[in-house]
């Protein structure tokens, strides 16, 4: 009976191998995303003042309504200085919302970007070859052409057999 491995690896469909590497980095860089979205959203915000002042506003208004005592120290002013924190509170968290709405949107932005730029230089080297002045241009790394038997390297024209080297010149090792 074949094990887990064998049995997953003739469950799935074969792909090439250059479209299921592609793949896997796509979706290894999407979960990576995904978890970073989750772990790096910004906290809301909370007031102890406020919490504080919600509480003694609510013990004040228990025995009296319209406490009073001069100075423009009232429970309407109390009421209005707690909304406005709460307000400014609330506008913030909203705001905070919406910016990390605004980086998940540019990290997947970001992906794409990564992956069009990268289907972009492929098609550089497709059509001009990786060894191109194009491809460099491109942002390619120009990878050295590698040697052919049909071609000599510059080490074939240095170094010759002994038997091959006219008679005339002493030999390399400096006998005669």
């Amino acid at each position: 009976m074949p094990n887990h491995l064998e049995r997953s690896k003739l469950d799935r469909p074969e792909f090439p191998n250059f479209l299921s590497e592609q793949l896997t980095f796509v979706l290894v860089r999407v979960q990576q995303i995904v978890f970073k979205a989750k772990t790096m959203t910004r906290q809301k915000r909370n007031s102890s003042a406020l919490t504080t002042a919600q509480k003694r506003l609510a013990g004040m208004r228990s025995f009296s309504e319209e406490l009073d005592f001069g100075a423009n120290l009232n429970l309407v002013i109390y009421q209005a200085k707690i909304d406005t924190v709460q307000a400014k509170i609330a506008d913030y968290n909203n705001l905070l919302g919406t910016l990390d709405k605004l980086s998940r949107e540019i990290k997947e932005s970001e992906i794409d970007l990564k992956d069009y730029s990268g289907k972009m230089l492929a098609s550089v080297g497709a059509r001009y070859g990786k060894t191109s002045w194009e491809y460099g241009q491109s942002g390619g790394k120009n990878s050295p052409k590698k040697p052919n038997s049909e071609t000599s390297t510059p080490a074939d024209s240095i170094v010759q057999p002994i038997s091959e080297r006219p008679a005339s010149k002493p030999a390399m090792l400096g006998l005669n």
